[in-house]
This record gives C-alpha cells, structure tokens and sequence, in this order.
C-alpha cells in the first residue's frame, strides 16, 4: 500500500509539474504574440501622420493624388516608420488647343496609308511641329519645377512633424515613399519611386535647433528610380 501510495504521489507531481509548465508555455506565447505587435502608441502616431500627410496631399499646389485617405503608414521593428502614397503632377500647361488644319490628304502608296503634303502647305506643317517642339519643351520645365517643389513639400512636413513620432528611438526613421506616375516627367526622366529617408536623431536635434534646416536636409537620405 505504502508503495502504491508513493507511486500515486510521484504521477501527482509529474501532473502539476506539467500543468506548470504547459501555463507558462502559454503564458510566453501570449507575451511573445504582444511582443510581435507595434506599441498602441506608435500605432496611434502613425495614424495622426497620416492624416497630417492626407491633408498636405490635398492642398499641394504641385502634387495629383487621386482620392482621399491615400496615404498609408506602417512600422517595421528596427528600422522605423514608413509611409506611402500614389501621386502625380498637377497639370499647369492648359495651352493645349492647336489648330492643325492644315490641308493634306491620305493616299495609298503600296497598299500603305500615306500623309502627303502640298508643297505649298509644307511651311503650315514645319510651323505647327515648332509649336508642338515648344510646347513639349514649355511642359518638360513646367513639370520639372512641380516636382522639385512637391519634393520640398514633403521635406518640410518630415521637418515640420517628424519630431511627433516620439515612439521611435534616436536609431530608427522616419521614411516616405512615393510612387509617381501619370506624368511626362516622370516618362522620360524613367523615375516611378521617390523614397525620403531621415533618422529620428537628426530630427530631434533640428527640432530642437541643435541642427540647421541645411545640415538636416543634407542628412537625409533621398532616392529616385
């Protein structure tokens, strides 16, 4: 009986010993999961940029974004917060209506459609390809100084509100990416991402005006492709 006794007394330890570790494997999963999950505040701060973003979207006199609400923000442990939207370029050049009724006529020359010209209207056309050369020229300088300007806007609200993200630590950063379509621009110059990077230590000391507007903007890290 003494020997059943001890042999019941030994399962009944092996039982709670087991139970005891089976609640703290669940109880580290649980922690572990939370562990994995951004903080509520960085969570809370990315959603307030967001809307800061948003809002400097829509009243840009330089950038086209297409809809509201377009700006999306995310946290990746170890590097920082990163935010992104679509966007184009607002189009300024409205002189656009040319007038190119200058007679030809269409002809099949070995079963091909051919733009035959009459002599006496050939400097009608060389005029209104000048136009069209002048006009793309015009909308290539137009375009460029819109999307240098949108740049410049983005930098300043980086500057302005990147020192809000108090979540960050000194090592992490504060990135936008901007994917850029719908414009001639970024066609011939064959750019589609602009991505901004600056660490949260710069942007602390900028803020705090340990650091000039200059020097900060040099710090940061920007990509075009």
């Amino acid at each position: 009986m003494a020997q059943i006794m001890r042999r019941r007394g030994w399962i009944r330890e092996v039982v709670l010993i087991g139970i005891a570790l089976a609640a703290g494997f669940v109880a580290k999963a649980a922690f572990g999961a939370d562990a994995d999950r951004p903080e509520r505040k960085v969570v809370r701060q990315i959603g307030i940029m967001e809307k800061i973003m948003d809002q400097m979207l829509l009243d840009s006199p330089n950038l086209l974004i297409f809809g509201r609400d377009v700006t999306r923000g995310l946290y990746i442990e170890g590097f920082g917060a990163v935010f992104t939207f679509d966007a184009s370029l607002v189009e300024k050049d409205k002189d656009s209506h040319w007038n190119f009724n200058f007679p030809f006529r269409v002809e099949d020359v070995d079963g091909k459609k051919v733009i035959i010209i009459d002599e006496d209207d050939k400097e009608d056309a060389k005029e209104a390809a000048k136009l069209i050369e002048e006009r793309e020229a015009r909308r290539t300088n137009v375009e460029e100084e819109l999307y240098r300007a949108g740049k410049a806007e983005i930098i300043s609200l980086m500057l302005d509100y990147g020192e809000t993200m108090t979540s960050l630590t000194d090592a992490e950063h504060l990135a936008v990416a901007a994917y850029l379509k719908d414009a001639n621009y970024f066609t011939k110059n064959k750019i589609s991402r602009l991505v901004l990077k600056a660490k949260m230590a710069d942007l602390r000391a900028h803020a705090s005006g340990k650091l000039s507007e200059e020097e900060m903007v040099r710090r940061m890290k920007v990509e075009e492709y």
